[in-house]
């Protein structure tokens, strides 16, 4: 069930990536392996759809004080995403 979730999440995640509510950022952060104790960071920062995809890795180790294996984790995945976001698109 978990597993389904994710999967269902993520796919919204790639659909409409830039239009994330801040919760839904929480929620994607909070899923994404070796990175949940950081989800609350993201949501005390408000950071939605259009402010992840400007995330820098300076940005989340420097500003959101996330050791550099979970940043480095989720700024990959965020890339990851876009990229899949461009390919869709063009």
């Amino acid at each position: 069930v978990v597993v389904a979730l994710w999967e269902k999440l993520e796919l919204k995640v790639i659909v409409h990536f830039g239009t994330l509510q801040v919760q839904e950022v929480y929620d994607f952060i909070h899923h994404l392996d070796g990175c949940s104790e950081f989800a609350e960071d993201f949501r005390q920062q408000e950071i939605d759809g259009q402010a992840l995809i400007l995330l820098k890795e300076a940005h989340v180790i420097q500003n959101l004080n996330i050791k550099l294996g979970p940043a480095l984790k989720i700024c990959s995945k965020v890339k990851y995403l876009m990229a899949v976001v461009n390919r869709s698109t063009s």
